[in-house]
């Protein structure tokens, strides 16, 4: 046979090493088990499954090869039930390669797709029914590697997967499930040795890239009597079928026992292969809504037919939605009543509505459903498909919740004005909601606010409805004084569950502007100014603004008279509301000089704190008190003698008087009429 270079579909290059002189069987019947005869003319047998009897479907057409080909498998590229090719590795002659070579029953072509991994393993192996992906290799000891071939590029992938999985040894075989999941039966030879069955719990990789580290969960043990199993395969009818030395075992893959064995008709089978997936159960928990505890968590159980491994899990953490953890998935058979169940914190009332669906992965009918923790359900007949049954637990946590919203009918303090507050009260939780109230929990105001008054509900307050409560509130002036006043308040419900619940609080803050303002207005109750006389001065304060203002004084900022006025004298009480006032009073004695001057003036401003701290001032407050000017004089002239005498010298007074009401200067006598012989001295002042 002459090989021949060829185009694969995926554009990469392949061998086709025989065609022609093959026969092709047609697509293989998913419903039937079969095994590969490991050396030329390397068949692939049908296998009667009550007696053993082999046909020869086809066979591997690889010249000059020794080897045994090993892990093959099966695969439905089209899901008709019928598979049409079928993958195989064999060892290199001498050395460590290892080659993956492909048959077609279809046109009966056998073909070189490319090389696998030197040294690997090659006793187990099986095409990926979920991506079409060829994986093969087998045990070392308990730890079991895994590797890949990419059938699309025809590419090795290299070790996609190893660990340990139990009992295991140095044979075995591995079969996957329409969803992926992988089936290893290992176990060693001999008396009492026992082979395992279980379930690789990771999914297998598709891609090349770092091994994921694998472990396994135990689900039958088979007793074949001491023959160590080298061969698993599904078939249509949902049993389990196993092959050691040169018998095949039909098993329960529920229990393991052995319904049956027969003998191989012909000698040279080393694996077994098919492409029917098996019935498999699985549960799976669905929080959509979250936890209502954050602690909450339930164990999921698979139970009947005799179940007891592999059959359950508890799931962890706090995330929402469907939960990582999975029970199962466990083999069963068609016509079994499975029941499962969830226990824990995590389901049931008071705290959650919990349901339940089965549904087939691989048809998408929905076997079974109901409301509480627990269901049942017959596994239906999937034929050489499987059925892949998830059943799934919804527990929508009943999250009673309520929101507060606190509003008021004005922002601004206003002494003297009415506040009305209003609280909405939301139920924004998933049940209904009764026994609405809202408390108070802070309250800065200097006054007392009225009861809180909320409406009559006909019927529990329905998820997203709501309510408003109200209270008023009369300002007082000392809450513009404060500049604020904070009103905190809480709502309270109660769930049908008697889960009651509290909002978080709500606050609304209302705030005074704040203007102060003074005036000082002053006067006196003298209209002119008399010397010697007694001008009272009074200073009406009053506070304009509309916040109290402290310390209210009067300061003097110009007096023009001529003595010192007395302190300014203020009511002890120096307190001013809004709008008040308050008299403060001096007193000043007037001076000649004041009478001169023609006028006195007073000027004085007032000033006051209020609660900011900064002082406010008035503008300037000034009186004036004018003098009437009267100057007058008068002058009396005497003489020292009575009677004249030649010769003496006569010595004359002149007494001038101030007879007026202002200071005089500059005073002087003017002589008028004299009759005397002689001259008049000057009159000397």
């Amino acid at each position: 046979m002459v090989a021949v270079v060829v185009t694969a579909l995926a554009a990469v290059n392949v061998v086709v090493v025989d065609q022609g002189t093959a026969v092709a069987a047609g697509g293989l019947s998913c419903g039937d088990v079969y095994t590969q005869q490991g050396v030329s003319p390397r068949n692939i047998w049908q296998i009667e499954r009550t007696g053993g009897a082999q046909t020869s479907v086809g066979s591997f057409s690889i010249a000059g090869a020794t080897g045994n080909l090993n892990g093959t498998g099966i695969y439905d590229a089209d899901r008709d039930g019928y598979g049409e090719i079928i993958v195989g590795v064999l060892p290199a002659n001498a050395g460590t390669a290892r080659s993956i070579y492909q048959y077609s029953s279809i046109t009966g072509q056998t073909t070189l797709l490319g090389a696998g991994e030197a040294n690997a393993a090659v006793t187990h192996g099986a095409i990926n029914q979920a991506n079409g992906h060829y994986y093969y290799g087998g045990l070392t000891g308990n730890v079991l590697n895994v590797y890949g071939f990419n059938t699309t590029t025809n590419q090795s992938m290299g070790l996609v997967a190893t660990g340990t999985i139990p009992n295991g040894g140095g044979n075995g075989d591995w079969a996957f499930d329409s969803q992926g999941n992988l089936y290893v039966v290992a176990g060693g030879s001999g008396a009492g040795t026992v082979n395992v069955v279980s379930v690789i719990d990771q999914k297998i990789p598709a891609t090349a890239g770092t091994p994921v580290a694998i472990t396994a969960t135990e689900l039958v043990r088979i007793d074949a009597g001491g023959t160590a199993l080298n061969g698993i395969a599904f078939a249509g009818d949902g049993y389990l079928y196993v092959a050691g030395g040169n018998r095949m075992y039909k098993v329960n893959p529920t229990s393991g026992a052995v319904i049956s064995n027969v003998p191989f008709t012909t000698a040279g089978s080393v694996d077994m292969a098919s492409c029917a997936s098996p019935n498999t159960v699985s549960i799976v928990k669905d929080f959509p809504a979250g936890r209502h505890t954050a602690s909450d968590q339930v164990t999921m159980t698979i139970s009947g037919a005799g179940i007891t491994k592999g059959n359950t899990a508890t799931t962890a953490g706090t995330a929402s939605g469907v939960q990582p953890q999975e029970a199962g998935p466990v083999l069963v058979l068609s016509g079994q009543q499975i029941t499962v169940t969830e226990t824990g914190t995590g389901t049931g009332r008071p705290k959650y509505d919990s349901s339940w669906t089965c549904v087939d992965r691989n048809s998408g009918n929905v076997l079974a459903s109901g409301t509480g923790s627990t269901g049942s359900f017959i596994v239906p007949d999937g034929g050489p498909k499987g059925v892949a049954a998830v059943c799934t637990f919804t527990n929508g946590a009943r999250l009673p919740h309520v929101s507060l919203q606190k509003t008021a009918s004005t922002s601004t303090l206003v002494a003297g004005e009415t506040v009305t507050y209003s609280f909405k009260v939301t139920n924004d939780g998933n049940v209904p909601l009764h026994d609405i109230s809202v408390s108070e929990t802070a309250f800065t105001g200097a006054g007392a606010m009225s009861a809180i008054s909320c409406p009559t509900l006909p019927q529990p307050l329905a998820t997203g409805a709501s309510t408003t409560c109200t209270a008023s509130y009369v300002v007082r002036q000392a809450d513009v004084n404060a500049g604020a006043v904070d009103n905190t308040a809480t709502a309270r419900a109660v769930s049908p569950d008697d889960i009651a619940v509290t909002s978080t609080p709500s606050s609304v803050r209302l705030t005074a502007t704040q203007t102060p303002g003074i005036t000082i207005k002053k006067s006196s109750d003298t209209a002119v100014l008399v010397v010697g006389e007694t001008v009272k001065f009074s200073f009406v304060v009053t506070n304009t603004g509309n916040v109290t203002l402290n310390n209210v004084g009067v300061n003097e900022t110009a007096f023009t008279g001529a003595g010192t006025m007395s302190a300014v004298s203020c009511p002890a009480d120096r307190t001013l509301a809004p709008g008040a006032q308050l008299v403060c009073t001096a007193t000043y004695v007037v001076q000649q000089a004041d009478v001169d001057a023609g006028s006195m003036d007073n000027t004085a401003t007032a000033t006051g704190t209020p609660p900011s701290g900064i002082p406010v001032t008035s503008d300037p407050s000034t009186t004036r008190t004018p003098s009437v000017p009267d100057p007058s004089v008068s002058i009396v002239k005497t003489a020292d003698r009575a009677t004249l005498v030649a010769g003496q010298t006569v010595t004359y007074s002149f007494r001038v008087t101030n007879t007026g009401n202002v200071t005089l200067t500059n005073a002087s006598v003017v002589e008028g009429t004299f009759s005397g012989a002689g001259s008049l001295s000057a009159v000397d002042c």
